[in-house]
């Protein structure tokens, strides 16, 4: 009936793609608050292949805000994010949204309205929430399957109701929270684009919930011996002619449902192809001989010339800006896609191989420091406050380069109050890296060193309780030395504030 009901609505005119689109919105006591809008890519830390930088600014006196963002990458998660709070955002070429709450954290599924929001509040429904425990507590591949099937199922029904408009139907009179549901379907209905793209996710999440089970799975001592059964239910959606095709692969629901599907095809080949028994308790094991070859030429046998070019580029854009070989991915581009994948991160590149010879100061001598050096350096900022922030460079896409309006925010709103200095912790051979990745997020003008972790063990026991290797493996880390030099280390969120309210913070 849901089906019959939803040929009824006319075809909608969807007008032409604009690239730009825009986030604005009042936050309720929120005024002066310092709120970014970033880009979260496939591969988290990714380079964004539409060039774009994160964006801060001051919420106003009366709570408003807003941002533009001139080249949108279609169907991308971006996020506001303030001290307090944080919103996913799905964005398309052309929206418009508004935002209207009292934090970014509120539990609430109205989070936007305007061209645009329909995509939004639908994911925010408790209908898109799912029982990890009940769908994991079964070690029975069928009841798992039976389970996440019903759950994709519902889902698409309520889509569809959603999309066709029809607030009154018995089956949003059932739900729960049916009052949020007409809500949405009154203030912001979903397009026809929108439509298509929240049907691609929930295609994509019973897969990635696939094998996020399989894991559990190969956890549980009673399976460790037991053959997958790739021909049962469980695996039905991950076959190439039961698989729909995504649009793109920019969201990485989407992509890491690909990727989902790729494994378990590849998985199904070793086993069909070579006659190694593949079990719960093996599957995962490592290395894969050959995959990344034979993932390639599967994406490029079985799909899309720009499916192949999305997955293949944005891997290898990812392990060039991790400071890793890219090879294994760059070589299996096309010359077209080469060419589209070098003017995306030819800036990038030329960094990475001339940053420290540059004339930017990152060669010298002195922003490269061991335990003696970092000492003398501290010993320079004695008699007052100093704040210093720990990143690696290797995951600084995802730990640290989100953050730099903040941080650039912070030095400006404390000058003269509490001086900054940035110490990258990484290994030696990442010292391009490095420098590749403050030129490239535009914070070269802050005061940046380098401290390989060769060398280096223990040097940062009095500021981080991290061994200092365990910073190639991502994340920052922040420590406080007061004008009378007592340390505090591992400071909570200290861009947001100013230097007086830290002081008092960090009191002994």
């Amino acid at each position: 009936m849901l089906l019959s009901c939803q040929s009824e609505k006319v075809a909608e005119v969807v007008p032409a793609a604009i690239p730009s689109a825009t986030v604005s919105g009042d936050l309720v006591g929120a005024a002066g608050e310092f709120i970014t809008l970033f880009a979260g890519p496939w591969l988290r830390g990714n380079l964004d292949p539409s060039g774009y930088r994160t964006q801060g600014m001051r919420i106003g006196e009366d709570g408003t805000f807003g941002f533009t963002i001139d080249r949108v990458t279609k169907g991308q998660h971006y996020a506001l994010r303030t001290e307090t709070g944080f919103l996913d955002l799905v964005l398309f070429p052309g929206d418009d949204l508004k935002i209207k709450l009292d934090s970014l954290g509120q539990q609430k599924v109205i989070v936007a309205t305007g061209r645009g929001a329909g995509k939004i509040n639908f994911q925010r429904l408790e209908q898109m929430e799912y029982d990890t425990r009940r769908l994991f507590e079964s070690a029975d591949a069928d009841i798992f399957a039976e389970r996440a099937d019903s759950m994709v199922e519902s889902r698409l029904r309520l889509l569809d109701a959603v999309y066709a408009g029809h607030a009154d139907s018995e089956l949003i009179a059932r739900q729960p929270n049916a009052r949020d549901i007409r809500e949405l379907i009154a203030d912001s209905p979903i397009s026809l684009p929108e439509y298509a793209y929240l049907k691609q996710v929930l295609g994509a999440w019973r897969l990635n919930v696939t094998t996020a089970w399989m894991a559990e799975a190969s956890r549980n001592p009673e399976l460790a011996n037991q053959k997958i059964d790739f021909a049962g239910q469980a695996f039905n959606p991950f076959f190439t002619d039961r698989y729909p095709e995504p649009e793109h692969l920019h969201d990485f629901s989407l992509a890491n449902g690909l990727q989902a599907m790729l494994w378990v095809q590849y998985l199904h080949h070793r086993a069909t192809n070579s006659g190694r028994l593949i079990t719960y308790g093996n599957w995962q094991e490592r290395p894969w001989d050959g995959y990344t070859e034979w993932e390639t030429g599967y994406l490029r046998d079985h799909f899309s010339d720009h499916i192949h070019s999305e997955y293949v580029g944005g891997s290898a854009r990812w392990y060039l800006s991790m400071g890793s070989d890219n090879r294994s991915y760059y070589d299996r581009l096309n010359a077209e896609e080469r060419t589209a994948f070098d003017a995306e991160v030819a800036v990038f590149t030329r960094l990475l191989s001339d940053g420290t010879r540059r004339e930017n100061g990152f060669e010298a001598d002195s922003r490269t420091l061991d335990k003696t050096e970092f000492q003398g350096l501290l010993g320079r900022y004695t008699g007052e406050p100093l704040l210093i922030n720990f990143w690696s460079a290797t995951y600084a896409g995802s730990s640290i380069v989100d953050d730099i309006p903040l941080m650039q925010d912070f030095e400006q709103r404390n000058a003269g109050e509490i001086s900054v200095i940035n110490v990258c912790i990484d290994s030696l051979k990442h010292k391009e890296l490095w420098a590749a990745r403050v030129m490239h997020g535009g914070w070269d003008n802050a005061e940046h060193y380098f401290v390989p972790i060769e060398g280096n063990d223990g040097m940062l026991d009095a500021f981080s309780s991290r061994n200092l290797a365990n910073f190639c493996g991502g994340g920052a880390t922040q420590a406080i030395v007061d004008a009378d030099g007592n340390i505090f280390r591992e400071v909570d969120s200290p861009f947001y504030k100013l230097a007086g309210s830290l002081e008092r913070q960090q009191a002994p």
